[in-house]
């Protein structure tokens, strides 16, 4: 949630110059963010024993769902899906945390950009 929070928020605001708030406007859109689907391809460490080190092709996949609703009336405007896989390297890499929040990271940005994108489109309209 955090890495979702930071990434949506600096696209948002940095690039897109838009201000995040908890008001309810007519101007104020609501964005509900689901990830689903999520599935990463390395074991979770909490459950191995021992020194283990996971390689893998890509670090994984996940399904972005995003529900735009009208803050004041609550009325649904438009759903975002999309569905992304980490870039494949053509070999194996050492997984850990830190590879994978990278790899999910990246794919966050891209549905951050396109968000800002579509609404900079949509408003321009």
């Amino acid at each position: 949630a955090e890495v979702f929070d930071d990434v949506f928020t600096k696209e948002l605001t940095e690039k897109g110059g838009y201000s995040i708030t908890e008001q309810v406007s007519e101007s104020t859109l609501r964005i509900t963010p689901y990830i689903v689907d999520l599935d990463v391809y390395a074991p979770d460490p909490r459950y191995a024993t021992g020194i283990q080190q996971s390689y893998v092709e890509t670090a994984g996949r996940m399904t972005l769902k995003l529900h735009l609703h009208d803050s004041e009336t609550g009325d649904l405007i438009g759903v975002f899906s999309d569905h992304r896989e980490a870039p494949r390297r053509g070999y194996m890499q050492w997984a850990n945390s830190v590879s994978n929040t990278k790899e999910f990271r990246l794919m966050l940005k891209a549905w951050a950009r396109e968000l800002r994108e579509g609404l900079q489109a949509a408003q321009a309209n």
